[in-house]
């Protein structure tokens, strides 16, 4: 499964954003989306992707939340918990 696969599966929006004067570089995230290692750990960190492209930024997303859990709206009433499994390459 593909970080978009997953993304449909569980109905969560990515933003991908280009960031300018940085030489291409673009960055990918969850919207309202944070990390943790295990489902009993209590820090939550904020995750993004990297790359010199929206599709190298979806892979490097798709890396740093493999095995693990992703929480969203994890201070609101709607919270939802996901453990994420290992992503594959969107493409290339």
């Amino acid at each position: 499964m593909n970080i978009i696969e997953f993304a449909d599966l569980i109905e969560i929006y990515i933003d991908i954003r280009y960031v300018p004067n940085q030489k291409t570089r673009f960055y990918a995230t969850i919207d309202h989306g944070e990390t943790k290692d295990k489902k009993e750990d209590g820090i939550l960190r904020g995750t993004i992707g990297n790359g010199n492209s929206p599709i190298l930024a979806l892979n490097d997303l798709a890396q740093s939340i493999s095995n693990k859990w992703l929480i969203i709206r994890a201070y609101g009433d709607d919270r939802q918990e996901y453990h994420v499994p290992v992503l594959s390459e969107y493409m290339r």
